[in-house]
This record gives C-alpha cells, structure tokens and sequence, in this order.
C-alpha cells in the first residue's frame, strides 16, 4: 500500500437494488480521489469502537507492506477471520468487549491472509485501478483478492480491528444461505 504522511480515508458502503454489487463499487470507488484509501464496508457491519476511524488510519501507516487489509470479525465462513466463541453471540456489550479486546492486545499488528472478503476491505485507489471488481458476480471479493495477489500483492488480517457482521445471522446454515444475494 501507498502511504503518505496525511493519509485520506473514505469510508464508503454503497448499497445496489439489482444486486450488482462489483459494479455499484465500481460506480463508487471511480468518483473518489486517486490519492485516497478506501474503506470499504457491507451494510450488515458496524464497527464499534468510537475511534475506528482513527485505528484504521493507523493501521493503514504501520502496514505499508500490504495492498489490501481486513479485518477480525464475529461471523465469516473464514475460521481465521473470526474472533472463537462470537459466531452466534447476540449481546452487543461483548461485541464491544471483544473489539476492545481485539484492540487492546493486537493494535495494529496484520498477518498474512489469502482473502479479504467484502464485509470490510482497506485498499488505495491505486490498487482498484489495476484489479476492478468483477460485476454481475457474488464472488466479486474472492476475485478481486486473487487478482492483488496473482499480480504480487500481499493481503493483511488486522488482528486488532474487529468489525460486527451479520452475516446471515438467523439462518440455519449461514456459510451456504445466499438468497440475499439474488434479486
């Protein structure tokens, strides 16, 4: 990643009625200043830290290694992408104690991963240019992750950045309920 001493961060979480999702990013990320990052989000997350914004910039300068970054979270289909035991906590009080946990003992330390999903993805403009995402495909962030790593590029798990997620909460089996995906 691209990183200057005064970074900008937009936070977008764009939302498409005919389920388009690559394109409505497209669409969006295209109208945003080239020198920017990105923080691109799915509607179902919340982050719940007051000073998010701030630890995602920070994260972003002690990270310059790598082309895009996630996060930790409660409920992906991605075992090391979630926080053990939070998957089907319904009470928000130890969502917050398990994003001040996540903080207080990672920071902003990333590891290597070979996925960003779509729930949250922190790029430069820069790298969208060269790896757009794939329309008229619900695999648009398993795609676009390939992409960055097959042209070189190094995908980070922030440790200490945890983001609520919905992810198909209710279902009875979440990792293969997709109708809310279609139209």
């Amino acid at each position: 990643m691209q990183t200057r001493h005064m970074i900008k961060v937009r936070h977008i979480t764009p939302w498409a009625s005919d389920m388009n999702i690559g394109k409505i990013y497209n669409q969006t990320i295209n109208e945003l200043p080239d020198d920017c990052f990105i923080c691109l989000r799915d509607q179902d997350t919340m982050f719940l830290n007051p000073k998010a914004g701030n630890h995602v910039e920070a994260i972003i300068k002690a990270n310059p290694q790598y082309d895009v970054i996630t996060c930790m979270t409660n409920r992906i289909g991605i075992k090391e992408h979630c926080v053990p035991g939070m998957f089907d906590i319904a009470d928000i009080g130890q969502h917050i104690d398990a994003a001040e946990i996540s903080y207080g003992i990672h920071g902003t330390e990333c590891v290597n991963t070979h996925i960003a999903p779509g729930m949250l993805m922190i790029f430069h403009k820069s790298v969208w240019q060269k790896h757009k995402f794939e329309e008229n495909s619900i695999f648009f962030d398993k795609i676009f992750s390939k992409k960055v790593i097959a042209s070189g590029g190094k995908i980070g798990l922030a440790k200490g950045l945890y983001l609520l997620h919905l992810y198909r909460f209710g279902q009875d089996n979440p990792k293969t309920y997709r109708e809310h995906l279609r139209l």
